[in-house]
């Protein structure tokens, strides 16, 4: 059976707990009521240090792909300079980095191909404005065609200046 937090109304957990934890998390609310009082009493800030994960000494440094936290012995560099725990991680991290690349290289690759493609269509579209100015002597279309050209050399130039952004 379920019971609402022990707290009163300022409580600022929204759960329930079951008979059974009520008492143990009275109990770490004192303590934790207790430590605060003794900050304040004392006028001490709460500054823990992180300890290395395998030998509980003071951490120096934290692994990269991980995140534990690492003392002197433990710290392996990787290839490009960051820090890890293992060579899994290192690895790990490796293969992150290349697929990063990749993904920004297949990024640049769509760039220019987009740029291609719409100064492509804008061409053919400016083609076919002209073809219809002398076919169809109709002004919508040929504004039309001209216009839809003209949209796709500007977004051609557009992903142009994206392509090379990315380049560089």
């Amino acid at each position: 059976m379920k019971q609402p937090c022990p707290e009163k109304a300022g409580c600022r957990y929204k759960h329930f707990l079951d008979y059974g934890d009520a008492g143990q998390y009275r109990k770490r609310i004192e303590e934790v009521r207790r430590d605060f009082e003794d900050l304040k009493k004392n006028n001490l800030r709460h500054n823990p240090r992180m300890k290395c994960a395998a030998h509980n000494s003071e951490a120096v440094a934290i692994c990269a792909y991980c995140g534990r936290a690492l003392c002197a012995e433990c710290v392996k560099s990787s290839a490009n300079e960051r820090m890890t725990c293992s060579d899994n991680c290192a690895s790990a991290l490796a293969r992150n980095d290349k697929a990063l690349q990749l993904i920004l290289q297949k990024s640049l690759q769509s760039a220019r191909a987009s740029a291609f493609y719409s100064f492509l269509c804008g061409g053919l579209s400016l083609a076919a404005a002209v073809g219809a100015h002398f076919y169809l002597p109709s002004p919508f279309l040929i504004w039309f065609t001209a216009g839809c050209g003209g949209v796709f050399i500007a977004s051609g130039i557009w992903y142009n200046q994206i392509a090379r952004k990315q380049k560089s």
